[in-house]
């Protein structure tokens, strides 16, 4: 698990002058603490994301690959043995998608200490550096992602009731949930702007010139704001609270299309595929989610060079390399109009037609019962 003495981060000491030296840690010593003073509170749930402990995960995903590995074993059903397993893949797939997230917030938390280094000293070298475990965590969060969509979409593709709509819906399901991955995984390691200063600094100044800013600095704002609720706002609380709320959006579509493959997953009667049919297409409703994220990413940046009409030192903000929101938000339209276009007007058309010729042969019926009845005298 997390053996006492793996190596957690390296902390920066000081050996005077302009040298550093790094100290390994293990999670008792660097992050316990941390971990149990942010535990009761909302106000650094970001922050306390890259110190708690690991533990949980590592449990969640051996008790689910022990019982994924018995249910092989075990003579089923291949169909009901298909249906445990894609439910057992996707969690862990659900597992390996927040300990990956996990990680992305650490790394986040790491490339603002590396990328806004200035100066001599202490101020040139970064105060932590992350040790063994927090790569291994990584490694295990996206070995959990790709081993559970290999076995979700192995399972589900021998399951030889499902549909042809019901192929479709898993399809379209697994683009979204993919976007909203993206969003939740990929944009915290980006940094999505950056701050001149007004100071002329030369690379011997003990004061920054610029600033690249990550999304955990919007997302600790954000957490910050919410627990101290102040009436206060400004351009970067503004910001800070778009953002969160469109990666709040996102990770609403994840558990959407999560959900939308357990009911796919479910479907192991041939019978009661129009009923899971009838589940699945209700995935066209995620444009009231899409929705609103598109105009929360577009807040975002729009709000983003105004940041610097609140601080006096801060000369102008500009932005950098994270246009994941807007990329997002771009997939999330044509994957929803492809679903419309391929999924949703055929299964309407198509419950269409069986009505008109269970109408049909209803009346056909009642026709054939007065023409079979006796005249009357």
């Amino acid at each position: 698990m997390q053996a006492s003495g793996t190596p957690w981060i390296s902390e920066a000491k000081s050996e005077g002058g302009d040298k550093v030296s790094y100290e390994a840690q293990d999670w008792e010593e660097c992050c316990e603490d941390i971990s149990d003073l942010v535990a009761d509170t909302d106000e650094y749930s970001t922050f306390g994301a890259v110190f708690t402990s690991l533990t949980p995960y590592f449990v969640l995903l051996i008790i689910f690959s022990a019982v994924l590995a018995v249910i092989s074993l075990v003579p089923i059903p291949r169909n009901f043995k298909g249906s445990l397993s894609s439910i057992l893949g996707l969690s862990l797939l659900t597992t390996g998608i927040f300990l990956s997230r996990k990680f992305a917030i650490s790394l986040s938390y790491y490339f603002t200490e590396i990328s806004n280094l200035y100066g001599t000293g202490m101020s040139a070298s970064p105060s932590f550096h992350f040790h063994v475990m927090v790569y291994f965590g990584g490694l295990v969060g996206l070995s959990a992602i790709c081993a559970g969509w290999v076995i979700v979409n192995k399972n589900i593709n021998s399951c030889n009731s499902l549909s042809t709509e019901l192929l479709i819906s898993r399809k379209h399901a697994s683009g979204l949930l993919l976007i909203g991955l993206m969003v939740y995984l990929v944009s915290p390691l980006m940094p999505i702007y950056s701050s001149e200063f007004e100071n002329e600094s030369s690379a011997l100044d003990e004061t920054p010139s610029s600033e690249l800013v990550f999304p955990i600095e919007l997302l600790m704002v954000d957490d910050a704001l919410a627990e101290i609720s102040s009436d206060e706002e400004n351009n970067l609380t503004a910001v800070s609270d778009y953002y969160s709320t469109a990666e709040t959006l996102f990770l609403s579509l994840i558990w959407i299309n999560l959900g939308i493959l357990a009911v796919i997953s479910m479907a192991i009667f041939p019978r009661a595929n129009k009923y899971f049919e009838t589940i699945t297409q209700t995935n066209i409703l995620s444009i009231g989610v899409i929705i609103p994220a598109i105009v929360f990413s577009i807040l975002v940046y729009t709000g983003m060079p105004d940041i610097a009409d609140d601080s006096s030192y801060v000369a102008s903000t500009s932005f950098n390399a994270n246009w994941v929101l807007i990329l997002a938000s771009v997939l999330c339209v044509l994957y929803w109009i492809t679903m419309l276009v391929k999924s949703h007007i055929p299964w309407w058309a198509s419950i269409a037609k069986f009505n008109n010729q269970l109408a049909m042969n209803n009346f056909n019926h009642s026709m054939q019962q007065q023409n079979q009845q006796p005249p009357r005298l």
